[in-house]
């Protein structure tokens, strides 16, 4: 069985224990009041003075100047999401091609890691395919307008239940992959198949796919074989001499999986620690951390990219193999720190950027990403605080959890994979 080390947890903070998920929703980010002299709450604030993607000043930074929009915003997203139908406006129904029968629509596609809600990133062409989606499979009567109002999510909703689904208005994989085959068209995998962060039933093993928490009944030894195989599926390897971390970004200690592509969240990812004790049994222990940052701006937060141009936004560290090494004993009074670095030794690691501070990677900041050689310097593995992570790029932990990492991993250095749990290679 894993070691899970215990901590105290703030309200909202999800549960370390693993057990069986009720709901795939995204808790939202806590808003912890600022103590003077240490980082600020979540919601839209950093801290004073120039930060960069440092391990010195790996903190949320004040910026007034969002302040003041923080009401104009949110009226925005209330007003996005009003379903705005207007009085006698007939409803439109399924698509009709010029014979005037009705037609189905294409089977819904979304790229990897996104997901259709009220609160995420949807596109009206796609909202509007999945309005047409369920009226035609539901006998709904939505209007097609390409807006992801109540009306929608509780058509999402009704779906759900009706398809024995997790009941959360929100269309992730499982409900894509039950909308696109309750089209009854086998021509859907052809003309438009789902990527592989949207199938249902699992990947091939050599294919891009969900990964999964080892089954908690397994024995340590098998629960090591699971995670080393996903290492080594994903080019990384393990450390004969030390140490090996799995980093699992988009789900949680709990078995519970969000969207991998948001900034902002509490302690929601998992890290695994793999070790062999000297007569060479296998260890397997798992700590709830973040593998991405806690908010939305930092006034400096910037790196370079292939061309050397300076490109701002918080940053988040693309999945990847890298070595890790000690860094201080006791950061920021929050316990010890690891530097992250290339399998080369350069501190400057693969990152995307928040370039317009909604705090999510959209697939657009993404694919400039890599397109452009984006990079982040200093990442660490560091204490954040008690209630929530404070970082701009940073793996980070609890302090109490950071310091029983560090024992779990001998207080030397390690190797460590990062994966994006919802899509990534499975074993062969």
């Amino acid at each position: 069985m894993p070691v899970k080390p215990t901590s105290s947890r703030a309200n909202n903070q999800p549960s370390r224990t693993r057990s069986a998920v009720s709901s795939n929703s995204r808790p939202q980010p806590s808003k912890p009041q600022a103590a003077s002299g240490s980082t600020s709450n979540t919601a839209r604030q950093s801290a004073t003075g120039n930060v960069r993607d440092s391990a010195g000043v790996s903190r949320e930074a004040q910026n007034p100047d969002r302040d003041s929009n923080i009401g104009g915003l949110l009226s925005g997203l209330a007003e996005w999401g009003v379903d705005n139908r207007q009085t006698g406006q007939n409803p439109v129904g399924p698509a009709q091609d010029n014979s005037g029968e009705q037609t189905a629509p294409q089977g819904l596609s979304l790229e990897s890691g996104q997901f259709l809600g009220t609160q995420h990133d949807s596109s009206p062409e796609q909202v509007t395919q999945l309005q047409e989606m369920l009226n035609t499979q539901s006998g709904g009567q939505l209007e097609v307008d390409g807006r992801f109002g109540p009306r929608t999510e509780e058509a999402v909703r009704s779906f759900q239940e009706q398809n024995g689904l997790t009941v959360d208005g929100v269309v992730g994989p499982e409900t894509l992959a039950a909308l696109n085959r309750s089209r009854g068209n086998e021509e859907t995998s052809a003309s438009a198949p789902a990527t592989p962060a949207e199938q249902t039933s699992p990947a091939a093993p050599g294919e891009r796919g969900q990964v999964s928490l080892a089954d908690p009944n397994l024995s340590p030894a098998e629960q090591y074989e699971h995670y080393r195989q996903l290492i080594e599926a994903n080019g990384g390897q393990i450390n004969p001499d030390g140490a090996t971390v799995l980093g699992l970004r988009g789900l949680g200690t709990d078995g519970e999986r969000h969207d991998g592509r948001s900034n902002i969240g509490g302690y929601d990812d998992s890290f695994i620690v793999l070790n062999r004790g000297e007569n060479g049994t296998p260890s397997v222990q798992m700590f709830q951390g973040a593998t991405h940052a806690n908010q939305y701006t930092s006034r400096d937060s910037s790196g370079p990219d292939a061309q050397g141009n300076t490109i701002r936004g918080v940053a988040m560290i693309a999945p990847g193999n890298f070595t890790v090494v000690p860094h201080s004993n006791n950061y920021r009074s929050r316990g010890p720190s690891y530097h992250v670095r290339t399998l080369g030794g350069s501190g400057d690691l693969p990152a995307y950027r928040d370039r317009n501070g909604d705090g999510e990677i959209s697939s657009q900041e993404r694919s400039q990403a890599e397109a452009g050689g984006y990079t982040a310097d200093q990442i660490l593995f560091h204490g954040g605080r008690d209630d929530a992570p404070s970082s701009i790029g940073c793996q980070t932990l609890t302090p109490s959890d950071m310091r029983a990492f560090s024992r779990a991993i001998g207080g030397g250095g390690f190797n460590y994979t990062l994966l994006d749990a919802n899509d990534s290679f499975l074993p062969a």
